[in-house]
């Protein structure tokens, strides 16, 4: 599982479950067999998107990834 939330938010309301937004679930084997850079790209284009959108005043990016999942840490 994946998920993502706005760092610019206070560390308080960061870490409140309604601030930690799902971003994907998966099963293993899927991604042993495509990586993690693969299963995230959808979500990285659609956060590359909404930065470079001239009309919005969002601003973002990833900084830290943490994950328990075997996968994640073998490659």
């Amino acid at each position: 599982m994946f998920y993502f939330t706005l760092g610019n938010l206070p560390p308080r309301t960061r870490s409140k479950l309604n601030c930690i937004y799902l971003v994907s679930i998966l099963k293993q084997k899927v991604l042993s067999k495509y990586g993690m850079h693969e299963v995230m790209r959808p979500f990285l284009a659609d956060v590359r998107e909404l930065v470079s959108d001239v009309r919005s005043k969002i601003h973002g990016q990833t900084c830290l990834t943490v994950s328990r999942n075997k996968v994640i840490h073998s490659t």
